[in-house]
């Protein structure tokens, strides 16, 4: 059995309006729960009243799942992070690149033995 949360329907408070308060759907005093309980926010992919103002995607997200919230912003961190701690790194930390890794054997600077035979030569 699936427990499925009751969505919060939203309301603005008639008094500020009436009151000629400027229209804000972010300002806290200008929006009411019919809950009892604190105000929270439901999904943005819900049926809601269309007269209703629709909290802010980010808010919900970070809210309803933060898992996938979270793993976003890491990853969206990753690109910045290489293209900027490279030369942070070697400007004000005076990091050198080690040498690169030789792409073949190195070869003796000296005359060959002629003498050598089986597995040596």
């Amino acid at each position: 059995m699936s427990h499925q949360r009751r969505p919060v329907r939203y309301k603005y408070n008639s008094s500020l309006r009436n009151a000629g308060t400027r229209h804000n759907k972010n300002s806290p005093a200008q929006i009411t729960s019919d809950r009892t309980s604190t105000l929270q926010f439901t999904h943005v992919f819900c049926q809601c009243d269309p007269t209703e103002p629709v909290p802010e995607i980010q808010a919900v997200h970070a809210h309803e799942n933060p898992a996938i919230f979270w793993s976003v912003a890491i990853g969206a961190a990753g690109p910045v992070l290489l293209a900027t701690v490279p030369p942070i790194r070697r400007n004000y930390f005076g990091y050198v690149s080690p040498d690169p890794i030789p792409m073949s054997y190195p070869l003796p600077q000296r005359k060959r033995n002629t003498e050598l035979k089986g597995y040596d030569d």
